[in-house]
């Protein structure tokens, strides 16, 4: 069976949640997990910037073949929305750059595949996670960009028919 790398985003500029994993038969073998948080005191556009560095940095280290990120939900805050959607537009620049196949999953499909339900909150996710993941994490609570990542992981492990390499 061959075995596949994916790392899964949870965009934000504040902070940038991600897993990488190797998968195998829909099973998952962590290769690392965090949270990726930029200087509050910097613009938008340098902010942006350290992004793309350290996601750049991340993907050489991983070597994915595939990137899955959250889709985009709009708040009442358009201007977070925006700002949102532009780091997605980085990630995904910097997920074709490296050649890798892009999968997009909305938060409910993602709390459906982690939790067994749409509308799961995150303790209900958190759980779920450590439960599929095992002994892999830490017993240390675990920030929301970096759970929403490793739950991005579990949703694609699970939904995605696993092609043979020839």
């Amino acid at each position: 069976m061959a075995k596949h790398r994916i790392v899964a985003f949870d965009p934000g500029y504040d902070r940038l949640g991600w897993a990488g994993a190797e998968v195998e038969g829909g099973q998952l073998k962590l290769l690392g997990w965090g949270c990726i948080t930029t200087q509050k005191q910097l613009s938008f556009n340098e902010r942006l910037g350290e992004l793309v560095m350290a996601v750049e940095q991340l993907m050489t280290k991983l070597a994915p073949e595939m990137v899955v990120l959250e889709t985009l939900i709009f708040s009442k805050n358009q201007t977070t929305a925006l700002a949102v959607a532009e780091v997605r537009g980085a990630l995904k620049t910097c997920a074709t750059q490296q050649g890798c196949l892009i999968y997009e999953y909305n938060p409910g499909s993602v709390k459906l595949a982690a939790a067994g339900h749409g509308k799961a909150t995150k303790t209900q996710v958190e759980k779920m996670v450590r439960l599929q993941l095992g002994k892999q994490l830490p017993p240390a609570k675990l920030l929301d960009d970096t759970l929403d990542a490793l739950a991005l992981l579990i949703t694609h492990a699970a939904s995605v028919r696993w092609p043979k390499r020839v």
